[in-house]
């Protein structure tokens, strides 16, 4: 008995000691070193042109008869008034009457283009008491332009329109193609805009493009638990979305003599299973490149637990699964937003409805996250169908490709924060860059706004705004990235 003791104990100890020296040996993925830019100063009157975009009540709808077509047209006349260079310059396409394409030529035609997206359109603002300065007012005040649409996503398109008028008045030229797609629905599911700007680019592309960049990751402290220093979170994959509606039927009635199960009680029943049986974790894919990429910045503990997951996984997965943001980041989520039936207490309805929204991981489809649910629900009585935009989640992009060198490169060239770490990301929302990844392997997403978690809840929030600082930071951002794309190899990763 006591040589087992014996033997087990120096089994722990040796794994204790694997487990260790795989922290300590654990180096950063990419430490590479640059010398930072000076450019942001250069684009000071950027806080003020962004201010005017926000000023134009760009709210897109379901219903395209409730859009208001005039200040999207207004918004494009602005956007040529304020960036003469660019639209005197580069060929101007309108897709679909309000989104925008942009081609700047490049002087060889042999290497891969280059896509820059952003969108125009935002969702409502919301009651107005709420907001401490106007939704639609794009005031200037502590340091900050405030309004519907500074974070989401006006501040890309500005961006990517004030880097190149910029270059444009330097008289450069870039060796590939850019284009800038700017999308009009994106916030209901870009159907009309970045899907058709897809098919009219396909059809006109002889190859892939290089990279997409669209909006997606931020930059700072505190987004990701245990992690003490900054961080700049690049999409390098989306999560899939679909909406089931339950449903169930029932003869209806008078209260006093219902029957065994309602419809209510049936529809009820079926969202309490889900819930019941959340879809299993993985870390994987994106998620586990982003670990990969973090944990060497990590204090002791956590280093030892995530240089280990080969061992450790499971106990990381119950860590971020006890936090609803972290969780996100390693399931398929499964949130019921919605539920209706009756018109009076005293009335049994005929229907009762659930609306459940689910964010679908890489790994999974629209029909795998069907099939579970039917199977979990398990009850024939009940109705299940999708419901308005659904989409599987976007293939994974490779972090060890050189357009993500590139865009980390540029992120530590002119975001001026120490101990930055440049990390790949799942972004749990959707994008219209989704509707590109079969015209390029390298789809990102993500702008450098260094933020905190309290600004980023302002994001269909009331109160939105963004600082004068990172109005100036993006631009600078996609300056240099275009500069960059010289030195980009193009290899297999972009052909």
């Amino acid at each position: 008995m006591k040589r087992i003791i014996v033997v087990v104990l120096v089994g722990l100890v040796a794994l204790s000691a694997v487990l260790v020296v795989r922290a300590v040996l654990d180096v950063p993925v990419d430490d590479d070193r640059v010398e930072r830019t000076a450019i942001a100063d250069g684009f000071a009157e950027a806080e003020e042109r962004l201010a005017g975009a926000i000023r134009f009540p760009t709210i897109s709808s379901q219903d395209t008869s409730l859009v208001d077509t005039t200040a999207f047209l207004s918004l494009h006349a602005y956007l040529r008034d304020v960036y003469p260079g660019v639209f005197g310059t580069l060929r101007v396409e309108r897709i679909s009457g309000l989104s925008l394409l942009l081609t700047w030529e490049g002087s060889t035609q042999d290497r891969p283009p280059v896509l820059l997206m952003g969108h125009l359109d935002v969702v409502p603002p919301g009651a107005d008491s709420l907001w401490v300065h106007p939704p639609f007012g794009g005031e200037r005040l502590d340091g900050f332009v405030w309004g519907r649409g500074t974070l989401d996503d006006k501040i890309g398109v500005v961006a990517a329109l004030e880097a190149v008028e910029r270059l444009i008045a330097e008289g450069y030229q870039p060796e590939r193609t850019f284009y800038l797609a700017f999308g009009h629905d994106e916030e209901v599911g870009g159907s009309n805009g970045a899907a058709v700007i897809a098919d009219t680019l396909a059809a006109r592309l002889d190859g892939k493009l290089s990279f997409v960049l669209d909006e997606g990751g931020f930059v700072g402290n505190g987004l990701l638990d245990g992690l003490d220093v900054p961080v700049a979170l690049v999409g390098v994959a989306e999560k899939g979305y679909l909406t089931l509606e339950l449903s169930a039927l029932a003869p209806g009635g008078h209260s006093s003599a219902p029957p065994e199960v309602t419809a209510v009680g049936r529809v009820s029943r079926a969202v309490a299973r889900l819930e019941a049986k959340p879809f299993p974790a993985r870390v994987d894919g994106a998620t586990r490149a982003m670990f990969e990429h973090v944990r060497p910045y990590m204090g002791v503990t956590r280093r030892v637990i995530f240089s280990n997951l080969w061992l450790l996984e499971p106990l990381v997965r119950s860590l971020m699964a006890a936090d609803a943001g972290a969780a996100a980041l390693i399931r398929t989520t499964t949130a019921a937003t919605m539920i209706r039936g009756g018109v009076k207490e005293n009335v049994l309805p005929t229907k009762a409805t659930a609306i459940i929204n689910f964010r679908i991981l890489p790994g999974e489809t629209i029909d795998t996250v069907t099939e579970r649910v039917r199977r979990i629900i398990d009850d024939p009585d009940v109705g299940i169908a999708p419901v308005n935009v659904y989409f599987d989640p976007s293939p994974v992009s490779d972090p060890a490709a050189p357009p993500f060198a590139l865009v980390r490169r540029t992120v530590r060239e002119t975001i001026d924060m120490e101990d930055l770490v440049v990390t790949p990301f799942l972004v749990p929302a959707a994008t219209d860059s989704r509707y590109f990844t079969g015209l390029s392997d390298n789809v990102y997403r993500f702008l450098p706004v260094v933020v905190g978690r309290d600004e980023l809840e302002t994001i269909h929030g009331a109160g939105e705004r963004i600082s004068a600082e990172n109005v100036r930071a993006c631009a600078a951002f996609l300056y240099q990235l275009i500069r960059n794309t010289e030195q980009l190899k193009d290899g297999p990763a972009d052909q």
